[in-house]
């Protein structure tokens, strides 16, 4: 009998162990996530598994856009976060 103390997910043939993560967003982040995965047919940690598997690659091609473009997801009209006063 094999034990597991993390779950494991059957992708294709592949057996995967999986770590759980805790990520503290906003209400908006949250919702923007669900709805983009849901739109893509996946789950928001299958889509949070990929942005961290392939984090590298996703660093290198933001500062490519960012040279030649250093204005490239700017947006002056937004607010910055504000935090909630208690």
């Amino acid at each position: 009998m094999i034990l597991a103390s993390t779950p494991c997910h059957q992708s294709g043939n592949i057996v995967r162990r999986t770590k759980n993560i805790t990520v503290a967003v906003t209400e908006r982040s949250y919702l923007k996530a669900r709805v983009h995965a849901a739109n893509h047919n996946q789950s928001v940690s299958a889509m949070v598994g990929f942005i961290l598997e392939n984090l590298p690659l996703l660093s290198q091609a933001i500062r490519n856009l960012l040279a030649a473009d250093p204005e490239f997801g700017s947006t002056p009209s937004r607010q910055p976060y504000q935090r909630r006063q208690k």
